[in-house]
């Protein structure tokens, strides 16, 4: 019986030895402590409990992947797996790294390196055994960065979702790049025109249609020649010859903008060249157009174009930030520029960028001019007017650049057009459209009995 006592006996304080341990567990304890001596507790509106392992458990709400991971693993962001230093990674989940480094350096590098660094705040330290000790508000950090985030737990700052981190930090989410929509055929069209489904091409009312194909008041369509000006511009209605935006009418002809009619001497380029409107010259893709003068495909001259921070504030007389015509503005460190109230446009800002030669700033008649964010051209002093600007853009196919009187021309802010001369373009003395005209129109003519032709460059080409 006494045998049987002391078995008793022993069995009862082997229960309270293994009670006591796990009172005593260092992680549940560690845990208690942080939550105000509570081992159930709330992250805003999540209830969550400490669990006798040291972890936590949470239900209920709709708290962050990220946040909810931090929390479950002692409410750090970095901890100890199998002797391996793991944090939460944005989407949740766990990575571990080898060899763990010690307390402090840990602190330090959950603080970007800073020894004294600010929470919610509040001013805040890493403690030599790599806790952290901060001055100032007992409100929970998450609960006060939600509050200063209007009470929202997810939030959009700069275009990318972001959330409250569990020390009251915000961690944003990179917004993965969208799957490209092949355009429609009427997109197609659009863009061909400046994004402007009705326009006008030398006055005449011109729409997409839900097809791709551009409709003109009082032109008769012919599907087969239609087709065959596609063809002969890589399948793009709208293109650009001799510095001249194009575009291919419905009845296959070719119509350039701020070009005058004449349809006998248009006749009497098809003759020159066998009854064809679409023929070679020097290797280059020529066509006839409407005033019967021939013009040939673009040689595009790549401009360098330099989108840095340096170059932006050459721009802008060395000032990150500006004004123009009381839009604040800004250079972003990447070399884009930021405007108040402006949709971003990279490609369209590329765009006006290539459009001036490369540069940002310009000037038009004597004004000084800039691309901003959206790709569009801003000039000092001018005031904004979107209907007439709009206006401007139908009047010219569309677009917002163009050939007027052989000058680059442009759609401003308040719908006017303002030009600029081109020092890169020859002399009007010595060019194709000159040889043209001192040969009534006609690009091969007959001289001392031999038939001759223009050349590109202005020059005429005789047999030998």
């Amino acid at each position: 019986m006494k045998f049987n006592s002391f078995i008793f006996l022993t069995g009862i304080l082997t229960t309270s030895i293994s009670i006591s341990a796990q009172a005593v567990n260092p992680a549940y304890q560690r845990c208690i402590n942080n939550h105000d001596g509570k081992d159930n507790f709330a992250v805003g509106d999540i209830k969550c409990s400490c669990i006798p392992d040291g972890t936590i458990k949470c239900t209920g709400g709709d708290l962050h992947r990220y946040t909810r991971c931090t929390i479950e693993h002692g409410d750090m962001k970095l901890f100890v797996i199998n002797g391996k230093e793991c944090f939460c990674t944005v989407d949740g989940t766990v990575l571990c790294e080898d060899p763990t480094p010690p307390s402090y350096e840990k602190c330090l590098k959950a603080h970007f390196g800073e020894e004294k660094f600010k929470v919610n705040d509040m001013e805040c330290s890493c403690n030599p055994d790599g806790t952290v000790k901060c001055l100032g508000s007992d409100l929970h950090p998450y609960q006060r960065c939600v509050n200063e985030h209007d009470g929202q737990k997810l939030f959009v700052i700069n275009a990318k979702e972001c959330f409250c981190t569990l020390d009251g930090g915000v961690l944003c989410e990179d917004t993965p790049t969208p799957t490209p929509t092949p355009p429609t055929p009427f997109d197609r069209c659009k863009m061909e025109h400046g994004g402007n489904p009705d326009f006008n091409i030398n006055g005449v009312y011109c729409s997409c249609q839900d097809d791709g194909e551009m409709k003109c008041e009082g032109i008769t369509p012919i599907t087969g020649k239609y087709k065959q000006c596609l063809d002969e511009h890589n399948g793009k209605g709208g293109f650009r010859l001799g510095g001249v935006d194009c575009f291919c009418l419905q009845d296959g002809t070719i119509q350039c903008l701020n070009i005058q009619q004449s349809p006998n001497r248009y006749q009497q380029c098809l003759k020159d060249h066998d009854g064809k409107s679409a023929f070679k010259q020097e290797a280059v893709d020529c066509f006839c157009i409407q005033d019967g003068t021939v013009r040939c495909a673009d040689i595009p001259i790549q401009f360098p174009i330099n989108i840095s921070y340096e170059q932006c504030l050459s721009d802008h007389n060395c000032e990150p930030s500006f004004d123009i015509n009381g839009v604040a503005c800004k250079c972003n460190s990447d070399g884009t520029m930021e405007c108040d109230n402006v949709i971003p446009s990279i490609e369209q800002y590329k765009k006006c960028l290539i459009e001036h030669r490369g540069n940002a700033t310009f000037t038009l008649n004597t004004l000084d001019c800039f691309c901003i964010p959206d790709g569009t051209v801003q000039c000092l002093g001018k005031p904004q007017s979107p209907n007439t600007y709009q206006r401007c853009l139908r009047n010219n196919g569309g677009l917002d650049a163009f050939r007027l009187s052989d000058k680059d021309c442009f759609c401003i802010q308040d719908g006017s057009i303002q030009c600029e001369n081109d020092p890169t373009k020859p002399s009007a003395d010595n060019t194709y459209e000159k040889c043209l005209r001192d040969h009534d129109g006609k690009s091969s003519f007959e001289m001392n009995g031999v038939v001759c032709e223009c050349n590109l460059d202005g020059s005429v080409k005789c047999p030998v």
